[in-house]
């Protein structure tokens, strides 16, 4: 419904009675999650901060690409290649790859940003930055780095197990079998 719409728009102040409402239908609902998305979103995007932001980003993955590359055709290369990974493994491993790329880059972000370039100092800050990240998420202080290490040992480990496993092929049983 458009149970609004239904409302003539007048100078008068109008009361709902708890009786006479009606609650929302999940379609409904839906809609009107997606639509303060979007508002939020356009708030976010007209924000001078998030402009600023993002004229930053750009300018510093400019300077880090050749001279001859723009960051729109690297851009453009990465959808092309994810792309192609996608018809090549599957959306659903894809999904999990990159997933597990963003997590990887969540945590050696920091010593991204504060300089470090040294492939043995982002490996050793890795358990380290695992447990800052579960302890920020769940609170659970109690956790050593070498647990932590553990944890996302085991992760990787069942991560490549399902990358590696091949997906189902969608056999039918052959008919009159036995």
């Amino acid at each position: 419904g458009g149970g609004a719409n239904a409302f003539s728009t007048s100078a008068a102040a109008m009361s709902f009675k708890p009786e006479n409402l009606v609650r929302a239908t999940a379609v409904e609902r839906l809609k009107a999650q997606g639509r303060m998305a979007l508002h939020e979103t356009r708030q976010l995007m007209n924000d001078p901060n998030t402009k600023e932001q993002l004229r930053r980003l750009y300018t510093t993955i400019d300077m880090r690409l050749p001279a001859n590359i723009k960051p729109e055709h690297a851009a453009i290369g990465l959808l092309v290649v994810w792309l192609i990974l996608i018809r090549m493994i599957g959306f659903t491993k894809m999904i999990l790859l990159s997933s597990v790329a963003m997590i990887l880059a969540s945590l050696v972000a920091p010593d991204l940003a504060s300089g470090t370039t040294d492939v043995r100092v982002l490996v050793s800050n890795v358990p380290k930055r695992v447990r800052e990240s579960i302890v920020q998420m769940t609170g659970y202080g109690r956790l050593t780095e070498r647990q932590s290490a553990i944890i996302f040992g085991v992760f990787m480990v069942l991560v490549v197990k399902l990358l590696l496993t091949p997906s189902s092929s969608g056999v039918t049983p052959s008919v009159g079998g036995p």
